[in-house]
């Protein structure tokens, strides 16, 4: 009975996560908090495709469940279902989540900042995210100190406080996470002799950019 109910739905489930090549996505909530504000969620790098991996991955479930229907099998069944689970485990937890967390992570892009700054005078400015990583991969030093110091612009004004920093920063480099939809936004509200030097230092995640620009 246990095969015959679960073996369907496996199958449903299956069916669910590897129709469409993003739907893979739903592993990633259970490890991580993701912040979706469509309702298709957020863009899928087109490189990563697991519904091959799940597909056999649900097979071999589906197999060792059936097996166990067999009694002469079902330690053997019951072996191959505890096996089939670790082995998906690991292939979530070392194969997709680090291929994921490049996407949906700032570690890289943080990473790339602290390589490429000179000194801590070249300050990172977080304009309109929402992620948290920002602050987490930066111990908050983007969000610690007088409101006057802080390089975080959410909310109410934050056009406004941004240039306002911008203004004090005269002649530093500065750098900037930003959504890749917003990064047009961003070089409109540098100031206008800084526009041309506003560049993408790493573009390795589908949703953020890392830009500098020399003010």
């Amino acid at each position: 009975m246990a095969a015959l109910v679960g073996i369907p739905l496996l199958l449903l489930v299956t069916f669910d996560l590897a129709a469409v090549q993003k739907n893979a996505q739903h592993f990633i909530w259970l490890f991580s908090y993701d912040y979706i504000n469509t309702p298709q969620g957020r863009p899928w790098p087109p490189e990563l495709d697991y519904r091959l991996a799940l597909v056999v991955f649900a097979s071999l479930f589906s197999v060792a469940a059936l097996l166990v229907a067999w009694r002469r099998l079902q330690t053997v069944a019951m072996a191959a279902l505890a096996l089939t689970a670790v082995c998906f485990t690991y292939f979530l937890l070392d194969v997709y989540m680090k291929r994921v967390s490049d996407h949906w992570s700032q570690k890289p892009l943080m990473a790339t900042y602290y390589k490429e700054r000179r000194s801590p005078d070249e300050r990172l400015a977080a304009w309109q995210m929402y992620w948290r990583g920002e602050n987490f991969y930066t111990q908050n030093e983007i969000y610690e100190g007088p409101k006057e110091k802080r390089t975080i612009f959410l909310g109410d004004r934050n056009a406004e406080d941004l240039k306002d920093f911008l203004k004090r920063s005269p002649g530093k480099r500065v750098f900037f996470v930003v959504e890749r939809t917003r990064f047009d936004s961003l070089r409109g509200l540098l100031p206008e002799p800084a526009r041309p030097s506003l560049r993408i230092v790493d573009d390795r995640n589908n949703k953020f950019y890392l830009a500098a620009a020399q003010l």
